[in-house]
C-alpha cells in the first residue's frame, strides 16, 4: 500500500457525525468500524516500515561501531 499517494487530508477536517451512520444506522457501530480499520491500516504501516528499516541493521557489531 503506498500511503503517500492516497487523498486524505494533511490537515484536521471537522465531518458531519450523520454521514457516518447512514449505512449502519447506528454511531457506535460506524465508529468501531473506523476503529478497527484504523487498527488494520497503522499495522500495515508499522509492518512496512519495520522492513524498510530491517535492511539497515546490522546483525554483527564491530568494536570500532560500539567505540
Amino acid at each position: 500500500m503506498d500511503f503517500k499517494k492516497t487523498n486524505a487530508e494533511l490537515s484536521t477536517v471537522t465531518r458531519d457525525i450523520r454521514r457516518f451512520d447512514n449505512q449502519t444506522g447506528n454511531i457506535y457501530e460506524a465508529v468501531s468500524i473506523m476503529s478497527k480499520r484504523a487498527n488494520q491500516i497503522s499495522t500495515e504501516m508499522k509492518e512496512e516500515l519495520s522492513a524498510k528499516l530491517q535492511e539497515f541493521s546490522s546483525h554483527s557489531d564491530n568494536l570500532e561501531e560500539i567505540f
